[in-house]
């Protein structure tokens, strides 16, 4: 092996261990990215209707079901979970579903 076969392997070692490095935070940074811009569009949304002070938003990452998805819990009913997800640009309520239950903080209206 001469000098500029050691070096090019030395070169070849260095940017495959750069890339084995990077990527998983890169890809932590993307997740983290797409958890924000949730969060605020999903408060956007609930802003129209409701003070900032009414609910508490949590973003989660999933590997079953939406990659993304945001809970939200209303200080009036603690007791349920509301998931949120984005739709093609649209934040739309997944859990409890809508057109079933008649809860409070629903968009459509209920069954009764």
């Amino acid at each position: 092996m001469g000098y500029s076969t050691i070096k090019k392997f030395a070169i070849f070692i260095t940017i495959i261990t750069v890339v084995l490095l990077i990527t998983p935070l890169v890809g932590y940074g993307y997740v983290k990215y797409k958890l924000f811009i949730l969060e605020k569009d999903t408060s956007n949304y609930l802003l129209e209707k409701y003070d900032k002070n009414d609910y508490k938003i949590e973003t989660n990452f999933g590997m079953k079901g939406p990659l993304y998805t945001s809970t939200v819990v209303f200080e009036d009913e603690k007791d349920i979970e509301y998931i949120y997800i984005n739709n093609q640009g649209n934040i739309v309520q997944i859990i409890p579903d809508p057109s079933i239950y008649n809860f409070k903080h629903t968009e459509k209206p209920s069954l009764e």
